[in-house]
């Protein structure tokens, strides 16, 4: 993700290290992300966390610009849109 004044930052979903899907939230809520690549791919129903729940991205300023479908995995790139 890129943050304000720092740049581009990797944050990854993973047990023993801090951040992860809260992190993730609470900056897209604070409009923190100009620009996110998510690659999705298809998991049982039920695991994990949701990475959009409680958000209403659309309202935030955020857009899907890119859907390119791989063998894989769906990626989706989400920009923050000029107000």
């Amino acid at each position: 993700m890129l943050l304000p004044g720092i740049g581009e930052v990797l944050v990854a979903q993973h047990p023993e290290r801090a951040g992860g899907v809260a992190t993730m939230r609470e900056a897209l809520r604070r409009q923190y992300i100009g620009r996110m690549h998510i690659g999705q791919s298809p998991v049982p129903l039920g695991s994990g966390e949701a990475l959009f729940a409680g958000l209403d991205l659309k309202a935030l300023g955020y857009a899907v610009t890119s859907k390119t479908p791989s063998e894989a995995a769906m990626h989706l790139v989400i920009e923050r849109q000029p107000v």
